[in-house]
């Protein structure tokens, strides 16, 4: 058990027979409430991108300048279904850092080799 800033406790459970005994307590009871912790995809950093690179553009960029990436990935619908940008931090005049959630195997796939941008080549980080 574990409590969190919201005032909620964390509940975490060894077997999936515990889980259903615990939902099952939940559920019973009128003044208490539970949902299950959705797991997300891990974050990679894309550092000082270029500031012409717009999002609805960015993944238009990253597939057409890395077709190694598109056929390692297998296939660009697969890279564009699990290649999300979240935010962008840190502008300057001419280039920003980028946050994006991918899968685990596009992620093992950027950590080990450079990606290839319009005018640059960059290395992802986690």
């Amino acid at each position: 058990m574990k409590p969190i800033k919201t005032g909620d406790v964390i509940i975490e459970c060894g077997n999936k027979k515990d889980l259903d005994k615990l939902k099952l307590g939940i559920t019973t009871s009128t003044s208490l409430k539970y949902q299950e912790i959705k797991k997300r995809n891990p974050r990679l950093l894309l550092p000082r991108i270029d500031i012409d690179i717009k999002k609805d553009k960015l993944l238009d960029v990253i597939t057409e300048n890395n077709e190694w990436l598109i056929e390692k990935c297998g296939g660009e619908e697969y890279f564009r279904n699990n290649f999300t940008e979240k935010f962008r931090f840190g502008k300057n005049e001419n280039s920003e850092n980028i946050v994006a959630e991918v899968n685990g195997k596009i992620r093992k796939i950027l950590l080990e080799n450079r990606i290839n941008l319009i005018w640059q080549s960059i290395w992802a980080k986690d």
